[in-house]
């Protein structure tokens, strides 16, 4: 019996991708929230990427057109179930559980707006979340422009999880001021 299971797991690990589907779609991106982890914001722009890597074609494309936002979620997230609707409203958008893009105006000012799902999406977006964080869902990046040693340069802060903060509408207005933030950098720097 031993043997059997022995030779039926090595045939899961050597013949087929369940391992490394199981590994990349529930191991390496956690829901925070599902571990109870509610991480505090760090409150900062940095111009570096996490793993040093260059920023993404469509994040350099559209940031020449103005700020940018993006969302990422999984299919399973708790978190991700307490802060999209809380997403939607303050960037008036609609979306489920696919990708959604579209250019919105914030408070009178026009944003790219992104909503990834690492589950569902691939190629340089699925990328990005590695890029920008990578730690767990739901995970926001703001992305604007920044004077970096008299260079202009993109520059961005993350933040994770239900933003460390247990009202909805604390939430609401931490993902406003958040945008506003790069918002007002953008304008200094464009």
């Amino acid at each position: 019996m031993i043997l059997i299971f022995a030779g039926g797991f090595t045939f899961l690990m050597v013949g087929t991708d369940v391992y490394e589907n199981v590994q990349q779609s529930i191991v390496s991106t956690v829901c925070l929230s599902c571990i109870k982890m509610y991480p505090v914001p760090t409150f900062e722009f940095v111009f570096e990427t996490k793993n040093g890597q260059d920023h993404p074609n469509f994040v350099i494309d559209n940031l020449s057109k103005g700020p940018i936002f993006l969302a990422y979620r999984k299919d399973v997230c708790d978190g991700c179930e307490i802060m999209d609707p809380l997403v939607e409203e303050v960037f008036n958008v609609d979306f489920g559980l696919d990708d959604y893009e579209d250019y919105i105006d914030f408070e009178g000012t026009t944003i790219y707006f992104r909503h990834i799902n690492v589950d569902r999406t691939h190629g340089e977006f699925k990328d990005s979340f590695d890029i920008y964080g990578g730690a767990g869902v739901p995970m926001f990046v703001a992305l604007t422009l920044g004077e970096n040693n008299g260079n202009v340069e993109p520059y961005h802060r993350l933040e994770y999880g239900t933003l460390g903060l247990d009202e909805d509408f604390a939430r609401i207005e931490f993902l406003k001021s958040m945008m506003r933030e790069a918002i007002n950098h953008y304008e200094e720097n464009k």
